[in-house]
């Protein structure tokens, strides 16, 4: 039996692996109906604004949030009981200053689907997930597995009944994303209330924001690569298109978001593992989690592209366009999976050279989806599919992933 295929059925056998897998599959299956929901009564233009709304306050939450809840897991298995408040104090200036550039450029110089309104939504709901997420991270580190799932799928069950209920009574946009940013809202508010009851949050004294940031740098920038690739597509095209063309291929990134998800849970893993195994045998461990999210993600394709033609043929015709960047997608987020866990791993081994050059190849990568976003959500998917797979060799695999864990131990 091969270790990729071992280290999948571990996963299927683990109980933390369950949770972990729940806790992302429940709120990203809720995302989709939501999706499907407001797709259907919206149509592609409405879909569209929302998911351009949606899209670039992820992109904001992340770049704000800087990955500061890795240098907070790192401490604790470094030693520490406490969580440093500056990391959160810090997550939450980074993505307000975030906020209020953008608010300025749409201010400014609005540009497609970019306007003050639509600037307004992506700020509240940027704030409240990047807190949400520090939350629910730092707690399924410090805590337990179910902590993830706790503040990942419980309230996003809620929201989205609260949501498809909603756009079926009331089929407005601006209404919709009104909701939405009020129970993004209530979510980080339990998120929050969760974190400081089980987890000793304090200000280090002296209190200084410096050296907290220096350490989540290397990780937070690899992410900030990550996410360019993710949700900038989405973004420029936004910036760049129509509104029509933004819903169609929201409608593909929801379907094959779900195999990106499945990657997600073994990148949790490689983080956990750090500190749990020997460490001259973490990069095998990570190796082998790459292995086996390519694997699982391969293996839940098919079923998934095959679902998504008779969903977009038969069910919403609207969205028919939609099915080959599907495909494409579904494609691209194979070599995402193994690119993801690695990239988790370098992060828990202090492989910030190699950090650095994924962040700035990533951003470089990007580039491509301006020309791309000319031929709408099929030139984008295709631009997103040749990222993916350039981001490979520029990760590097397990010897690449030996060589820093070795060094960090000297």
């Amino acid at each position: 039996m091969s270790t990729s295929t071992r280290g999948l059925r571990s996963m299927v056998r683990s109980r933390g692996g369950w949770l972990l897998l729940t806790g992302l599959v429940v709120p990203r299956a809720a995302s989709t109906v939501s999706v499907f929901a407001t797709s259907a009564v919206l149509g592609p233009d409405g879909r569209g604004v929302i998911a351009f709304v949606l899209g670039t306050a992820t992109l904001v939450m992340t770049a704000g949030g800087f990955a500061l809840f890795i240098p907070a897991v790192r401490e604790r298995q470094e030693g520490s009981a406490l969580v440093a408040r500056q990391y959160l104090d810090l997550t939450v200036f980074l993505v307000v200053g975030l906020d209020a550039l953008l608010f300025l450029w749409a201010v400014l110089a609005p540009t497609g689907l970019l306007a003050p309104d639509t600037a307004v939504f992506i700020a509240i709901i940027a704030l409240a997930n990047a807190v949400t997420v520090f939350a629910q991270r730092v707690l399924q580190a410090r805590v337990s597995d179910y902590e993830y799932f706790a503040i990942g799928a419980l309230p996003a069950i809620a929201s989205t009944l609260v949501l498809v209920v909603f756009v079926v009574i009331v089929p407005d946009v601006t209404d919709y994303l009104i909701l939405y940013c009020a129970l993004s809202l209530a979510t980080m508010l339990w998120a929050l209330v969760r974190l400081r009851q089980r987890v000793d949050l304090r200000v280090i004294r002296p209190y200084a924001v410096v050296p907290h940031l220096r350490r989540a740098a290397p990780t937070g920038l690899s992410m900030i690569g990550s996410i360019l690739v993710l949700r900038g597509d989405l973004t420029i095209l936004g910036l760049r298109s129509t509104e029509d063309q933004v819903g169609q291929y929201s409608m593909a990134g929801s379907i094959a978001g779900l195999m990106f998800l499945v990657a997600e849970v073994f990148a949790l893993r490689a983080v956990s593992a750090h500190g749990a195994v020997p460490t001259e045998s973490y990069a095998a461990v990570v190796a082998g989690l790459a292995r086996s999210a390519v694997l699982a993600v391969a293996l839940s394709a098919v079923p998934l592209v095959g679902v998504s033609w008779v969903v977009l043929t038969y069910l919403l015709p609207d969205f028919q366009p939609a099915f080959w960047p599907t495909v494409v997608l579904a494609v691209a987020a194979v070599a995402s999976a193994y690119t993801r866990v690695v990239a988790g791993g370098m992060g828990m081994v202090k492989a910030n050279r190699r950090l650095y050059r994924y962040a700035v190849g990533s951003v470089v990568l990007c580039l491509l989806y301006l020309p791309a976003a000319a031929y709408g959500a099929l030139g984008v998917a295709v631009a997103s599919l040749v990222i993916y797979l350039a981001q490979v060799p520029i990760i590097g695999g397990r010897g690449a992933l030996a060589r820093a864990a070795a060094g960090s131990r000297s």
